[in-house]
């Protein structure tokens, strides 16, 4: 079941990539609007992010549930950008909140909602991007009732943007 899950995540992981790129526009760093990275510890993973608007972005991961344990691990969240904490100079600071889905396969599937926050650090003289967040993660299904069904992650990273 999970390897058909994570095949139809990466399916519409392309396809809303594509759609994203077509449809942004200049607003990430440097006026660019896609960006790929790493980011990690919990989730350790790959990531994108595409700018759908000055306001909005749609971010993906796919990795590991945490450095050590390596379970697969993707997610997909619509951002939002409220505002930004700096003015001028050169680096932007958007605070940035969003809502989304997780699939994490430790042996079965499991799979929730997830709303992140953070702060990115755009720098304006490079196409570079680093990030923070904390993410709230709610477990809506699973093979076998868990011990807990809301946890917190949160991670680091960075992306180059295109």
């Amino acid at each position: 079941m999970y390897c058909q899950a994570m095949r139809i995540a990466l399916i519409l992981l392309l396809v809303l990539s594509c759609v994203g790129a077509r449809a942004a526009h200049a607003y990430g760093p440097q006026g660019r609007s896609i960006g790929i990275g790493v980011m990690l510890p919990e989730p350790t993973a790959f990531t994108l992010e595409a700018y759908l608007s000055r306001n909005t972005a749609l971010d993906f991961a796919i990795g590991w549930n945490t450095f050590d344990e390596r379970h697969g691990y993707g997610h997909i969240d619509y951002l939002v950008l409220p505002f930004d904490l700096s003015h001028g100079g050169s680096v932007s600071v958007p605070f940035y909140l969003g809502i989304g889905g997780w699939l994490l396969d430790a042996g079965d599937a499991f799979g929730g909602l997830r709303v992140p926050f953070g702060l990115a650090l755009n720098l304006r003289g490079a196409p570079l991007q680093f990030f923070g967040e904390v993410s709230l993660r709610i477990l809506l299904f699973a093979p076998s009732p868990p011990d807990r069904r809301v946890d917190v992650d949160g991670a680091v990273g960075f992306r180059i943007f295109f």
